[in-house]
């Protein structure tokens, strides 16, 4: 398969981060909207694909720890929380016909009502209904799977 650019998303993403403090939900530090990769929360060689609801900002370097690593399952609840948080402040960036096709996979893909993309609990039963077997079958796959980002020596993380 050959990968897609994420520009269209990392845009968004931006205007996202331009408006609105996000932190990178593995390391807690502040995103800022030059320095920033998409990672593909499921990595994109087990998933194929750049849909919306498997995308976060996070740092470069943490993007490179990272690689085809899966999460470890205490990043799942700050994910679903960033991607509810994605979905509202999108509505509020994109023109209706964006947002329509913005929220498509959210629909299909997760079968999310249209009418309740904005309401967390909603978000994460659907989210976590697609994660889990995802990485479960990911670990059947052979994917490394439980990483947690490691603090380089010398820094401190700062507790929110």
């Amino acid at each position: 398969f050959k990968r897609d650019n994420l520009n269209k998303e990392r845009e968004l993403w931006t205007n996202i981060i331009e408006k609105t403090p996000i932190t990178c939900l593995y390391s807690n530090k502040r995103i800022q909207p030059n320095n920033f990769e998409l990672d593909h929360f499921i990595p994109w060689s087990f998933v194929c694909h750049n849909q919306p609801w498997n995308l976060t900002p996070v740092l470069p370097e943490i993007n490179s720890s990272k690689s085809n690593c899966l999460p470890h399952t205490k990043y799942i609840s700050p994910f679903i929380h960033q991607q509810t948080l994605f979905l509202k402040e999108s509505r509020d960036l994109l023109s209706p016909p964006q947002w329509h096709k913005l929220i498509e996979p959210y629909v299909v893909s997760l079968k999310i009502e249209e009418t309740a993309l904005l309401n967390e609990k909603t978000v994460k039963k659907a989210l976590l209904n697609t994660l889990r077997p995802l990485i479960f079958l990911a670990q059947q796959a052979g994917f490394q799977s439980q990483w947690v980002y490691k603090q380089p020596q010398g820094e401190f993380r700062k507790i929110s």
